[in-house]
């Protein structure tokens, strides 16, 4: 018995430590948990989903969960962040959330709170870029949520602006919720589920799998999230990797690419060669 506690407790630990952040003001006692794990959309997930525009590459839609315990009262929030190098703001304030859990029951969220927006430059590898940023969130009561954390199907559709955007959450995308509720309130739930899940490859990012990153664009650019990689990341998934001959190509990319990498990474002539090949690419597939 005393094996087994200590071999939930060690699990316990790594769900803890894969999901979320604790922390506790010591001197309000507000106790604030940030789930590690984000929701994302992007590219053309969201192309004039929300916004029109003819760059769907550079827009890109996360949602975060958020628990908060002051004054004896809990409150789990869905943090949702929209951002994009063009377009300005999508106008959140409408911000929906509409959530069936198993084909049965039917949860609607609209009361959005902590709207914000922000324009700011950012340096993304050699280059500074306007990026619009806006934010809103959704509160829901914790018995809903626990339902939520329980669902083994979850179809969404999140509203805001002029759009919508419709679909269901997967497998692993429905660890997240549970390993969120696992971690938040310390509780045996759905612990061989999650520990399955953080044993096996899906719960790794996807730049650590073999088709995650753009090894040469990244190098090129000096950013795994520069605009012109992203481009050529939408190339990848939406052309290359829906025709045969183009999931052949991408494996022998990866196969080789990053120790190209490493060979040329430190070479400013080479690099600046290949961005100017790069470059020239990108507007032939625009």
């Amino acid at each position: 018995m005393d094996n087994q506690n200590s071999m939930n407790a060690e699990v316990k630990a790594k769900i803890k430590s894969h999901f979320v952040d604790i922390n506790e003001d010591k001197f309000t006692k507000v106790k604030v948990v940030n789930c590690k794990q984000n929701f994302e959309w992007k590219g053309s997930a969201l192309q004039n989903k929300f916004m029109i525009t003819e760059k769907a590459y550079s827009h890109n839609l996360k949602l975060k969960l958020d628990y908060r315990h002051k004054d004896e009262i809990d409150s789990v929030f869905f943090v949702f962040t929209y951002s994009n190098t063009d377009d300005g703001y999508p106008h959140m304030s409408n911000l929906q959330l509409f959530l069936i859990l198993d084909d049965n029951k039917t949860i609607e969220l609209n009361d959005v709170s902590g709207l914000d927006s922000a324009s700011q430059m950012s340096k993304v590898g050699d280059d500074y870029i306007n990026i619009y940023i806006e934010t809103g969130q959704l509160s829901i009561s914790v018995s809903d949520f626990i339902q939520i954390a329980n669902a083994n199907k979850i179809d969404y559709s999140i509203r805001f602006g002029g759009g919508k955007l419709d679909g269901t959450f997967s497998d692993n995308e429905l660890n997240i919720f549970k390993g969120f509720y696992n971690a938040t309130f310390d509780e045996d739930f759905e612990v061989d589920r999650l520990s399955n899940y953080l044993n096996s490859d899906a719960s790794k990012p996807k730049e650590a799998k073999g088709g995650g990153g753009c090894y040469i664009a990244t190098m090129a650019y000096g950013s795994y999230e520069h605009p012109q990689v992203m481009v050529l990341r939408d190339f990848r998934d939406n052309y290359l990797a829906k025709r045969n001959w183009g999931t052949k190509f991408i494996a022998t990319y990866y196969k080789y690419s990053p120790k190209l990498v490493e060979h040329l990474k430190n070479k400013v002539l080479i690099n600046k060669i290949v961005r100017s090949i790069l470059n020239l690419f990108i507007k032939t597939i625009k």
